[in-house]
């Protein structure tokens, strides 16, 4: 039966309106319950109707829409919209799922398809579509992204209800569903222990000490001791450990108001909060360790209902003997300690926990990280509840290939009852919007048909507020919202694969408020300068969170700038790319040999090919940049600056084979063709710079890629010239 409310509160502030509007086309809404999805949807198709100059009322408007009860015949998630006359029916087998057809309904008014709305009915194609989410929640505990200028900017607004209740507004717009929370090990900042009850942390803090590079790749060193002498840290906000409970409680059920899990993800062993109260130290065979790690996750779970599950890993900061990586089912016999351990704390936890609520819906996604493989399925055997793996689907690196096959053997080998969560990991680009639907739906549309969901986010960036803007009016700006465009492609595609382009385009020039002929040429444009990061990626790929290719920079403990002498011995090329290193490559052209494989000169063509065109979309459709509305003017600046980027990388890749050609032939041209490409390479960079100084800070910290500027990246891509010109040929 289909009811319907009056909505004279919901639409008192309206009614006036449409009182003086009279020859406006009317729209009504009828809802019979108090779910805040649906409001949420009845919110938005409000503010969207207002913006598109319909009128609304709360009797039978010249559009009805009607939001019936839930009909169990159809899949959760989905929804039928059934067209008769004016009157539109949305129905789904939940409540999200009349959240989305409310949303679609929403889009609809936007771009202007509202009115020639037809029957259609919408299945979802990826059941959970998350985020990845690094939370910096205190000094004293940080998660693993903390060690940055991000990290640090960012614990604040993990205290702000606005900020919450932005991001789920948002993800849900964009179709994610998943919240995955993580910190190394947040237990100090959200739960107290009756029997460790002086371990609960009371207020926030931050510390003012400098960071600077990262001295190892594990986390070990977030948090000095001298941390907490006094001046080198500083109180951020006066909270008390009840009052944060009651503020993650309340997050948890914002989330949860909007269709999205809530799930905490943790790192092991780390006890920095605990700062050796009761003798809880990091030592896995302390038996005071053990028993806290215990209490903690059962207190955890006990304290927050709306709590959907817990991520765990016998992570890298444990007795580790065999380094698996990523991407692997791995053996040995100190992956197998570490399990242990791990069922022996969390895992009993966990079991204490849900016997006392035994109907629960709980869920564990064990991360295959360090993982061991061989001994997961009889260690935790005894688990009363979902058991869920997840591992990472492109290492560190989602612009890379658009099918690789990291995960492959972890799917082989999961039990007949498991699932797969895809960690699918963005350490390509923080600063620059991207924009490349087709790449996107080639990615997530070759995605393994058998897994349950992806977590999209980073380990080397907080993607919370962005601080780096030197446009004081920019500082404070929701990530998610920044990067609009690129999480709509990922969180809608994910949903309905079958979404074409005219959709996106549809987005673009609503958001944007231009002419389909611009809109065009706008779409053209994100999508070719979509293809740098990918085809830069195939040549030189390091798998690791510590390179970006967005600066062309590594970790200085590690490799720093990208360098020409590098590339010319280098044989870091994408696994899963089918493309032959530079110098295979010169070894063949000098046998006279052949290759069926993709050619560095081939990742060239490619990158020129697509930075030329950003370049020439810009100069003809958009030349005035400056009488450009600032929003899409920031985001064509970002196209501009991959083309820059791209012409930097493909210039550098053939000063690169030059160079190795006169050093294998000794020929003085190829000499010269390389100083002349690595002069072009500076160029292209010292402009790709200068933009970015223009509009970001010049010097910045990460947590995993440590400290560098833009300045210094010029200088070092100047100097690559002379480097050029000094090199005399030798055994490489």
């Amino acid at each position: 039966m289909k009811l319907i409310l009056k909505l004279a509160g919901l639409f008192s502030l309206t009614l006036g309106l449409s009182a003086c509007s009279d020859k406006k086309t009317t729209i009504s809404i009828s809802y019979s319950g108090e779910n805040q999805q649906i409001q949420f949807a009845i919110d938005s198709i409000k503010g969207a109707a207002l913006k598109a100059d319909y009128s609304l009322v709360d009797e039978k408007g010249d559009y009805q829409i009607i939001f019936n009860d839930i009909d169990q015949t159809i899949k959760s998630q989905d929804y039928h919209v059934q067209i008769d006359g004016k009157i539109i029916n949305l129905t789904s087998g939940d409540e999200t799922g009349l959240m989305y057809a409310g949303l679609d309904i929403y889009d609809k008014l936007l771009d202007g398809t509202f009115s020639a709305i037809a029957s259609y009915e919408v299945t979802h194609d990826i059941d959970f579509r998350g985020l990845k989410f690094n939370c910096p929640l205190d000094m004293r505990t940080p998660s693993y992204s903390d060690g940055g200028d991000s990290g640090q900017t960012n614990i604040l607004d993990m205290w702000d209800e606005t900020f919450w209740q932005s991001e789920f507004d948002n993800m849900a717009k964009d179709r994610f569903n998943a919240l995955s929370l993580w910190n190394l090990n947040p237990f100090p900042s959200m739960i107290k222990i009756e029997d460790y009850p002086n371990v609960a942390l009371n207020d926030v803090w931050r510390t003012t000490v400098p960071f600077g590079n990262p001295s190892n790749g594990t986390g070990s060193d977030l948090v000095k001791d001298s941390y907490y002498e006094e001046g080198n840290y500083e109180v951020l906000k006066k909270i008390s450990i009840d009052e944060k409970i009651s503020f993650w409680q309340k997050v948890m059920k914002m989330a949860h108001n909007r269709g999205i899990k809530f799930y905490i993800y943790t790192w092991n062993v780390y006890t920095f909060g605990e700062h050796g109260n009761y003798g809880i130290t990091e030592d896995q065979d302390n038996l005071i360790t053990k028993d806290y790690y215990t209490k903690s996750v059962e207190t955890l779970i006990n304290t927050y209902p709306d709590l959907d599950g817990l991520g765990i890993g016998a992570g890298e900061n444990m007795k580790v003997i065999t380094d698996v990586g990523s991407g692997s089912m791995g053996s040995g016999s100190g992956n197998e300690e570490n399990e242990i351990w791990l069922h022996d704390t969390y895992g009993i936890g966990i079991k204490n926990a849900l016997a006392k609520n035994p109907s629960r819906d709980f869920e564990v996604i064990h991360r295959m990280h360090y993982a061991d493989g061989n001994s997961l399925a009889s260690i935790w055997n005894d688990i009363p509840c979902t058991f869920n793996l997840s591992d990472k689907y492109s290492i560190a690196h989602m612009y890379a290939s658009e099918k690789p096959l990291y995960v492959d053997e972890t799917i082989n080998n999961m039990t007949e009852n498991q699932q797969l969560w895809l960690e699918l990991r963005n350490d390509d680009t923080y600063f620059l919007r991207y924009g490349g639907y087709r790449f996107l739906k080639s990615l997530i549309s070759q995605m393994p048909s058998s897994i349950k969901g992806f977590l999209l986010g980073s380990d080397g960036y907080i993607q919370g507020r962005e601080y780096t803007s030197t446009d004081e009016a920019q500082k404070g700006e929701m990530y998610i919202e920044k990067h609009w465009y690129n999480y709509s492609l990922i969180g809608r595609i994910g949903y309905q694969k079958s979404l074409d382009e005219q959709f996106f385009k549809n987005q673009l020039r609503v958001h944007y408020n231009i002419s389909k002929e611009k809109t065009e040429q706008l779409f053209a444009m994100m999508n070719a300068a979509g293809e740098i990061i990918p085809n830069s990626n195939m040549l030189f790929f390091t798998p690791g969170d510590s390179w970006l290719p967005e600066l062309s920079w590594n970790n200085p403990n590690t490799l720093g700038y990208l360098n020409i002498k590098r590339l010319m011995k280098a044989n870091s090329i994408h696994p899963y790319g089918s493309v032959i290193s530079i110098p295979n490559y010169c070894l063949n052209i000098i046998n006279n040999q052949t290759t069926d494989k993709r050619t560095p000169i081939d990742i060239i063509n490619n990158l020129n090919t697509n930075a030329d065109k950003v370049l020439l979309i810009q100069q003809a459709h958009f030349d005035s940049l400056d009488t450009l509305d600032k929003p899409l003017r920031e985001m064509i600046k970002d196209q501009l600056a991959y083309a820059n980027l791209g012409k930097y990388y493909a210039e550098k890749y053939e000063a690169s084979i030059s160079l190795r050609l006169y050093n294998d032939l000794k020929d003085d041209a190829k000499k010269e063709e390389a100083v002349n490409h690595a002069t072009k390479s500076s160029v292209f960079m010292d402009t790709y710079c200068a933009d970015m100084i223009a509009r970001y800070n010049d010097n910045h910290v990460l947590s995993r890629c440590g400290v560098f500027s833009f300045t210094n990246i010029q200088n070092l891509t100047k100097d690559e010239i002379s480097f050029c010109q000094k090199w005399m040929p030798r055994t490489l």
